[in-house]
């Protein structure tokens, strides 16, 4: 076990929506991750097509594409990018406020003990023993310990470790403590 690691650290808006993002079901990040594949091949074809259609009608390329072509493929770009923006916009606005209300300048801590560790949250403490963290997420630049229910999540941003390996040997840990040992424990 690390030797008294303790990492300090904030909360950042981007942390927090990564966070939030996290939480969308598997079908709501597929349709987003479509979306947002499409959009460069949509632009694409739409370029091409107002290019053969615009040589067709002024009589350099005689080529049997319909003029309404472009329309099709304008409309499922605009599909695609309301469905990324508008419900973006709303969730980020209400990630954001409550970021705002709840955890931006808050000071957190993070320290390691031998049956779990302690979380301060400002001069508030949250001690949590491995029994409790029922799974461990991690996303691009955060680490989650959920409890049972995923009602209760404690975020920790990858770049308070001090170093790759200091983060690599806490999630050994975690891993051991919430998957190896416990299942040992059930038999």
């Amino acid at each position: 076990m690390p030797d008294a690691l303790k990492v300090e650290f904030q909360i950042t808006l981007n942390d927090w929506l990564e966070f939030r993002t996290a939480e969308l079901s598997t079908f709501r990040l597929w349709v987003l991750r479509l979306a947002e594949r499409l959009s460069r091949p949509l632009v694409v074809l739409l370029v091409l097509s107002i290019l053969v259609v615009a040589a067709r009608l002024s009589g350099l390329v005689h080529v049997a594409i319909p003029n309404w072509l472009p329309i099709p493929i304008l409309g499922l770009m605009a599909a695609s990018q309301i469905y990324l923006s508008l419900p973006n916009i709303s969730a980020t606005r209400k990630a954001r406020n409550e970021w705002k209300q709840r955890i931006a300048n808050v000071a957190y801590t993070m320290e390691l003990t031998n049956e779990g560790f302690h979380y301060f949250i400002g001069l508030s403490l949250i001690d949590i023993k491995w029994f409790e963290v029922d799974s461990v997420f991690q996303s691009e630049h955060v680490l989650m310990f959920c409890d049972e229910d995923n009602e209760s999540c404690v975020l920790i941003p990858k770049r308070s470790f001090p170093s790759e390996t200091q983060m690599r040997e806490f999630l050994e840990i975690a891993y051991q403590k919430t998957v190896v040992e416990r299942g040992f424990h059930k038999d």
